[in-house]
């Protein structure tokens, strides 16, 4: 019986493992990491700010008082940035990427889907920036 189990989970885990590496491999082979210009950088703002408040519960027993936790969310009213958007160029095309940090180079390297650089350019195109 230990047999048995040992020699089809090995099978099904290396089944899964390909698959993910295939999956995986063909998400970068249809994309391109290209050098592209940075046109401008508009600060991205939000009104507010969530925080999480957690608190431990008033349990009557040691056991329930270990993992009882109560959760709550607290909006408050607070203009705070929350990252960049930045406009970039490349051969003529106008893509748009988000950033946490403010970008401090004049050129940045995004990775773009290949068909998307076949597209006339009247179409707004995200980017992902490579780190």
């Amino acid at each position: 019986m230990q047999k048995y189990i040992k020699k089809y989970s090995t099978r099904i885990v290396a089944v899964i493992l390909g698959a993910l590496f295939l999956v995986s491999g063909n998400a970068f082979a249809r994309t391109t990491i290209v050098s592209a210009t940075v046109d401008s950088i508009e600060p991205i703002y939000m009104n507010y700010n969530v925080e999480k408040i957690t608190k431990r519960c008033q349990a009557k027993t040691p056991k329930m008082l270990r993992n009882c936790w109560n959760v709550n969310y607290k909006k408050r009213k607070q203009i705070s940035l929350k990252g960049y958007r930045v406009k970039l160029s490349y051969k003529g095309k106008k893509f748009t990427a988000r950033m946490r940090k403010k970008p401090s180079n004049e050129q940045l390297k995004i990775r773009v889907r290949n068909d998307l650089l076949n597209q006339p350019t009247s179409v707004a195109i995200n980017a992902s920036v490579v780190y």
